[in-house]
């Protein structure tokens, strides 16, 4: 199964799709700088580029009297999968630089900052089982009085570790830990937000690359014009 015919480069390849996800600043409005936005804005128009210049050589071999329909179709085919491989590579470093951005961030603010002294880690151990031994309802209870009260230690002791050792599942754990980050780290919550939606605007970006490149690529007459040089290259390795 080949794509549809493309004329066009996808909207999704824009850098216009991040402009909405930057800081903005409370007082003027202006956008406020941010590295990892810089580089996917700079990864899109890269990419966007890209499949620019494919489809306006697309557009002047197909113009051009000269050229078999044949012809035309191997050339788009090289030429359009070496630019969608450069696409895709740029698009991929961006999204690694975004991924390890948001997983800092969310490992920073995900919980107190951890315990440095002996006595201090004997005590987390010892409330976890605390924790471990009650009821769900007390426990629920303890936990919202822990978050009412500020109390770090006891915070702390059930967001970091297995969340098992403290009678908690795992998806309880995290949203207990997206709670304490939305609340005591507001500004790195909303970043970690903005940065999330910014990695599912690429991926949408990357899909319709993919999709871009297959229709410039994979078109039967490309399929047969690639296997016909194939038969003559090894039609002429044979007087070698």
């Amino acid at each position: 199964m080949t794509a549809e015919p493309m004329n066009h480069v996808p909207l999704s390849l824009s850098d216009d799709v991040v402009e909405p996800l930057y800081a903005r600043d409370p007082n003027t409005g202006a956008r406020l700088h941010d590295d990892d936005l810089d580089a996917l804005a700079d990864a899109l128009r890269q990419a966007r580029g890209q499949a620019e210049q494919v489809l306006a050589l697309s557009n002047a071999l197909k113009a051009d009297p000269t050229k078999s329909p044949g012809a035309v179709a191997l050339t788009l085919r090289e030429k359009g999968l070496k630019a969608g491989e450069r696409a895709a590579h740029t698009l991929d470093q961006a999204r690694n630089r975004l991924a390890a951005t948001v997983a800092r961030l969310s490992a920073e603010t995900a919980a107190p900052l951890p315990a440095r002294d002996a006595g201090a880690m004997m005590l987390e151990g010892e409330i976890r089982a605390a924790l471990a031994r009650m009821t769900a309802r007390d426990r629920s209870a303890a936990i919202s009085q822990a978050f009412e009260d500020g109390e770090d230690a006891v915070i702390g002791a059930m967001l970091r570790g297995p969340a098992l050792l403290s009678g908690l599942g795992t998806d309880q754990q995290r949203m207990l830990q997206d709670r304490y980050r939305n609340e005591r780290h507001p500004r790195e919550a909303d970043r970690i937000a903005r940065l999330t939606k910014a990695l599912e605007g690429l991926e949408r970006g990357a899909v319709s690359l993919v999709g871009f490149t297959d229709a410039i690529t994979t078109t039967p007459q490309a399929i047969r014009a690639e296997e016909a040089a194939e038969r003559t290259e090894r039609a002429l390795a044979s007087f070698k």
